[in-house]
């Protein structure tokens, strides 16, 4: 049976998204540190500085120190990695430092082709509202805009009983006010 499974970096270890089902991902500026920033607005035509797990039930912070890593979209080829300086895309930006891990696995499985990651609005064709939204694979040089069906990030292909990707995502409004529940996240591959 083929299982999927999403998870972040929490400092030391990848935690299954799975195990954390309350949470959704929020994304935010900076104020003086990762733990300081959670809440922090992001101004419009900028980019988010951190990412924290928010509780749905109260929109509390749910991460558990240190915080999630936050990458955010410099210009093309460069991202900022939790506040930390601008650093080129190339092989500088480590497993660990990647938004998310996204696991598929299946015994019977031993290539994968056409994975491809979304971001979208309500409805999967649509792009998300009010925000810009951008992602990258660990080893892509450039970010890709991903905006509902017609905008995707082409995945690498793995091979084997399992696949796993490393995404790292970062959002930016396109208007003032608040932004939640926008963007929706999904992967799709074929396999074989």
């Amino acid at each position: 049976m083929a299982t999927w499974a999403w998870a972040w970096y929490n400092g030391a270890t990848w935690t299954d998204f799975g195990s954390n089902a309350v949470d959704k991902i929020g994304f935010y500026g900076w104020l003086t540190d990762v733990a300081t920033s959670f809440g922090r607005k992001i101004y419009v035509a900028s980019y988010n500085d951190t990412m924290h797990l928010r509780k749905i039930a109260d929109g509390t912070d749910d991460c558990i120190t240190p915080h999630m890593t936050g990458v955010k979209y410099v210009a093309a080829g460069t991202c900022n990695i939790n506040h930390a300086g601008v650093v080129a895309l190339a092989a500088n930006v480590p497993t660990n430092n990647q938004c998310i891990r996204i696991t598929f696995a299946d015994a019977g499985m031993g290539n994968t082709e056409n994975s491809y990651f979304y971001s979208h609005g309500a409805a999967t064709t649509d792009a998300p509202v009010g925000v810009t939204t951008v992602a990258l694979e660990k080893g892509n040089l450039a970010w890709t805009a991903v905006a509902g069906s017609g905008t995707k990030l082409t995945l690498s292909n793995p091979t084997g009983a399992s696949a796993v990707w490393y995404v790292a995502m970062s959002i930016t409004p396109t208007a003032v006010g608040a932004k939640d529940a926008n963007a929706t996240w999904r992967i799709e591959t074929d396999y074989y």
